[in-house]
């Protein structure tokens, strides 16, 4: 809570009020750190609003394991007692909650059909049960912005039948051009605005993949926008504006019929910059790197499962295409995906403790995966990943290097004297930042710091 904030800054009982009513802007911050690949305290299947500390049966697993994406969204609540927000009431129907969802995918120009698939997962609702006496289900809302002609969009919803969406348009809209894909994929060519019904189901939410197929002819430099909305009925029952009528004293008669509107649920945003392939790879290997670590962590029966198989294809497929090997793309929890990730272990070459490369913790290079020796160049040496714990200064005050604590506590001693690299492990120390170390000859010769 709150009240348990232990910096100053953030402590924020109360805003007082402008005594003339003008506008009070009062700044908070908070650190969200899911950098903790180590720190396994969230149970693979988290039910209804359980706030831990969690115990099970089977293994616990960290909060990076539960992200299904490099996009997550935050909600923030404005705390008023005396005006708390109504019970069910979400972002959409409530000025005390915000919420921000933005997501970015790159493209390359011009760039293999399989490279130019801008992949998002999502979750939504399932259309209530019962529904409002409008008898319309909810559906998402596609505003498709500048994509140009030729785009083309699916949606993977694994618990849903794609033949029920399209009984459920054939039955609402007049016209449409909703097909499916397969059992479960309905696919759609691009244009201004898109809706697709979505089916009845339980409480459980429908876990998705919206992929999105630019073609050929974008450039460098291009941007597009995509907003996806769902929407769903909302009303007054008669009775209810019978009272609203009374109490504005009208004179008007009972209105006795039902009072729907469309509301919005919940949306988020798709932002999809064009860009080459060259520059957008490393970025690309990485992200596959995390995703594979976490898809790793998702059990089979997890909604999620199908959902994330189908997501890593699509990004092992932008990483063909750009020019690189997803089969030699390990999983990371960081993205330092050049050579397997061991937990709790030393490097698979025979790693030593200690040192800048090779340590527990560390990776070894002195021997690849298929246990012969290999000569690496300047950028194939061992990284070690954790956060700065130390900087280290001379007796004549001058900057001597760094102390780096890895995921299992082991600390890395590096001797460097560049003043850059002291300014960005300063930053490092201060936002502890995860970092990565390359170095030779037991940190002596430190060829890079990468700063997360």
């Amino acid at each position: 809570t709150m009240a348990d904030q232990t910096d100053p800054p953030n402590i924020q009982a109360s805003i007082g009020p402008d005594p003339l009513g003008a506008e009070i802007h009062t700044f908070f911050g908070c650190w969200l750190d899911i950098n903790q690949p180590s720190a396994n305290v969230f149970p693979a299947f988290v039910l209804g609003d359980a706030a831990g500390p969690f115990t099970s049966d089977d293994p616990l697993i960290s909060i990076q394991s539960l992200a299904r994406s490099d996009h997550q969204c935050l909600i923030a609540e404005i705390s008023y007692l005396p005006d708390p927000p109504d019970v069910g009431s979400d972002p959409s129907s409530s000025n005390k909650l915000a919420q921000r969802n933005l997501a970015f995918v790159n493209v390359p120009n011009p760039g293999h059909p399989l490279s130019r698939v801008a992949p998002q997962t999502f979750e939504i609702k399932p259309s209530p049960a019962v529904l409002l006496p409008d008898g319309k289900p909810d559906e998402l809302v596609i505003h498709w912005g500048s994509l140009p002609a030729g785009s083309t969009a699916s949606i993977y919803l694994p618990a849903v039948s794609s033949e029920e969406i399209i009984a459920w348009a054939d039955r609402l809209y007049l016209t449409h051009r909703l097909t499916a894909a397969d059992a479960h994929t309905i696919q759609m060519p691009v244009g201004t605005v898109g809706y697709v019904p979505i089916p009845q189901g339980s409480t459980v939410n429908y876990a998705g993949l919206l992929s999105i197929d630019l073609p050929a002819g974008i450039t460098k430099g291009e941007k597009f926008e995509v907003t996806v909305r769902q929407v769903t009925s909302a009303g007054l029952r008669a009775q209810d504006v019978n009272r609203q009528i009374e109490a504005l004293d009208v004179g008007a008669a009972a209105d006795r019929s039902f009072h729907p509107w469309r509301r919005v649920m919940g949306q988020f945003n798709i932002t999809i910059p064009v860009s080459t392939k060259a520059h957008l790879l490393p970025k690309e290997e990485e992200r596959l790197s995390i995703m594979k670590w976490i898809g790793a962590t998702i059990p089979k029966k997890s909604r999620w499962w199908p959902v994330f198989q189908r997501y890593l294809a699509q990004l092992g497929g932008r990483v063909t295409y750009m020019n690189g090997d997803p089969t030699k793309v390990y999983p990371s929890p960081t993205g330092v995906w050049r050579h397997p990730y061991h937990p709790g272990q030393g490097g698979h070459g025979g790693g030593h403790e200690g040192g800048g490369h090779g340590g527990r913790g560390g990776v070894d290079h002195g021997e690849g995966r298929d246990g012969h020796d290999h000569d690496h160049g300047d950028h194939d040496w061992g990284g070690v990943t954790g956060k700065v714990d130390a900087i280290v200064y001379d007796h004549f005050g001058d900057f001597a290097g760094f102390i780096l604590e890895d995921f299992r506590g082991h600390m890395h001693h590096y001797h460097c004297k560049e003043h850059r690299v002291e300014d960005r492990v300063r930053r490092a120390k201060d936002e502890r930042l995860v970092t990565t170390v390359v170095a030779r000859d037991e940190g002596e010769v430190v060829l890079e710091v990468i700063v997360r």
